[in-house]
């Protein structure tokens, strides 16, 4: 699972990866969902749980985990507009 990468989810929701963030062994992503390939304003993050070699995702609701992450997102996000 790499950014760039349009996951779908069992609802059926797609998501596209658009930053990745390491925190000890497990990988985090900030998706933002996608209608027909455009992205909207709803966007998540996601832990990728890796299993017998399948990738899967499931949502982060820790709020200490997503104040981390998404402290990085945004850090990650000021570095690109430099």
């Amino acid at each position: 699972m790499n950014v760039d990468d349009l996951i779908t989810l069992d609802d059926g929701k797609e998501y596209i990866l658009l930053f990745k963030s390491v925190d000890g062994n497990d990988n985090y992503f900030l998706g933002v969902e996608a209608i027909n390939n455009e992205p909207t304003e709803n966007y998540e993050v996601f832990k990728e749980i890796v299993e017998n070699g399948e990738s899967s995702v499931e949502e982060v609701t820790d709020e200490a985990l997503l104040e981390k992450l998404l402290d990085d997102f945004e850090d990650q996000f000021d570095n690109e507009e430099e």
